[in-house]
């Protein structure tokens, strides 16, 4: 079942949970709404989205903060700490087809309550997961492992 929008517009008449009055308008009203609506707020305060940008980097951050503190404040793989190379990684893949649905994934995890599933690694080992399938680290432990037999 399709709706008309008010400029005639047809589009899917299924709501969005996380908007109940989306069924009004189409995604290019809305889009053009939003678009207006921002160049007014900039218009009318210059300072609004220096404000704005403030406020959501803050946010993040506390995010990213609560995910960390949540999942471990070190890498898995290697126990890189430093804070700026750390990330979360899905356990079994997956992550990308994750995020083109979810948006953010430090709100999505802590709105989530944590949820199972995600570890944390640092970026170069979540690169090399993602590549190679393994992480060097964990190749060279399962060597010396080997070798220790």
């Amino acid at each position: 079942m399709t709706r008309i929008c008010p400029k005639g517009h047809r589009y899917p008449a299924e709501r969005r949970r996380d908007r109940p009055n989306s069924f009004k308008e189409c995604g290019e009203c809305r889009s053009q709404y939003m678009h207006e609506y921002y160049k007014r707020k900039r218009e009318a305060d210059p300072e609004y989205m220096a404000r704005r940008q403030r406020h959501r980097f803050r946010t993040n951050a506390e995010w990213r903060a609560a995910v960390f503190e949540h999942y471990g404040k070190a890498c898995a793989c290697c126990g890189e700490s430093e804070d700026a190379f750390l990330t979360i990684d899905h356990v079994n893949g997956g992550g990308s087809q994750q995020r083109k649905k979810i948006g953010t994934m430090y709100r999505w995890l802590v709105r989530n309550d944590f949820p199972p599933g995600f570890q944390t690694l640092c970026w170069n080992c979540n690169a090399a997961k993602h590549l190679r399938g393994c992480c060097p680290h964990r190749r060279l432990r399962e060597v010396s492992r080997a070798s220790r037999r």
